[in-house]
């Protein structure tokens, strides 16, 4: 393992985010080869019990989830399950679109769904027994029917692409979405013992998800969701505290994790001989998209693409209320990165860009 002390500028930078305010606490890791080279926990898990982040501390991981509901798609279709060039309605009865949106389109966000703002669409721990999931997605996607543009037009982000991927998933392999994932991803790279979930009881490493009073995001949490009942607050005047909740929407954004199980996933899927897809069907999974008037766009099927300093990446963000996250996968050189907050987000950050290229080769 790499000495932390021979990345100083790092780690003065990671603990400013937490001395200045931005965040309660974090965690950040780097591996390589399967070996940490770099790994902080820094901050407060919850002000309420002063118990501070550390290496099991864990977080609601947002969208970073629809990284394992493509690859779980990819699995059905090496499996001959499914085809990615079929219509999602092959599959599915009643879905409210006037037109045939294909699964690949789905997955690539070229479908032409719209992106409604998804921070209302939670729930409470506590009404997690009464949950619908089925209704809540049959209400969203007729409420948001009307496509965009026609599928395969053009690029456009949305979180109900993965809603009816998610069904899939369900409708073809027999098992519910969690727990195919559990059995089919979670299982297999040994993270049975580590935090990787989509539903938390009583565990003393949940981190409290916070939102800064003063701010932005929290003027608009009035108008983006029911503020009563989701939020409290905090013992420190500064923070205001999320109540414990779930994502509506598990294919999506469901997953919590923490930043280890985070990189030891991407590391698994992006390494040779991978126990989670063949070499043939991560080319699938990782091939750069095109629309259909043949321009390329900087998404995979499930994956954005890009590149620091030249080198080239494949990483996903993941931002809701009390929490937020960004993870890398960076293949030439078998470097995986994690960086997970306590705090909320909105959008993606990029933050990832000023702390790994301390690791990138000179």
């Amino acid at each position: 393992m790499t000495k932390m002390e021979n990345y100083p500028q790092l780690t003065a930078a990671l603990k400013k985010l937490v001395t200045s305010g931005r965040t309660p606490g974090l965690q950040y890791i780097v591996m390589k080869d399967r070996i940490i080279l770099y790994q902080q926990n820094i901050g407060v898990a919850d002000f309420e019990s002063n118990k501070l982040i550390d290496k099991n501390s864990f977080f609601n991981a947002c969208s970073v989830t629809k990284t394992f509901t493509s690859l779980a798609i990819l699995q059905l279709a090496e499996a001959g399950k499914i085809k990615l060039t079929d219509n999602a309605s092959a599959y599915l009865n009643g879905l409210p679109f006037d037109e045939e949106i294909k699964i690949y389109q789905l997955l690539s966000h070229t479908s032409g769904i719209s992106n409604p703002i998804p921070l209302k669409w939670i729930h409470l721990q506590t009404e997690e027994a009464d949950f619908d999931s089925e209704e809540f997605i049959r209400v969203v996607l007729k409420k948001h029917a009307r496509l965009k543009y026609s599928p395969g037009e053009k690029f456009s982000y949305s979180n109900l692409n993965y809603l009816p991927l998610g069904q899939i998933i369900e409708k073809v392999s027999g098992l519910s979405y969690q727990d195919y994932i559990r059995k089919n991803i979670i299982s297999r790279i040994g993270l049975n013992d580590r935090p990787m979930e989509f539903l938390v009881h009583e565990d003393l490493h949940y981190a409290r998800g916070y939102q800064k009073k003063l701010s932005l995001i929290n003027l608009m949490l009035g108008f983006l969701m029911d503020r009563k009942k989701f939020t409290t607050r905090s013992n420190n005047p500064a923070w205001i505290k999320f109540n414990r909740y779930y994502v509506n929407g598990r294919a999506y954004g469901g997953i919590i994790a923490n930043a280890y199980s985070l990189t030891k996933f991407i590391y698994e899927l992006s390494k040779p001989h991978s126990v989670l897809l063949s070499e043939t069907w991560k080319d699938v999974l990782f091939a750069k998209q095109k629309t259909n008037n043949g321009n390329e766009i900087e998404m995979t099927l499930g994956w954005f693409t890009g590149k620091l300093n030249e080198i080239h990446y494949f990483g996903h963000a993941g931002a809701g209320g009390g929490y937020y996250c960004e993870m890398r996968v960076y293949p030439d050189h078998n470097l995986a990165t994690a960086i997970m907050f306590n705090r909320s987000g909105i959008r993606d950050e990029r933050l990832l860009d000023e702390l790994d290229r301390h690791f990138q080769p000179v």
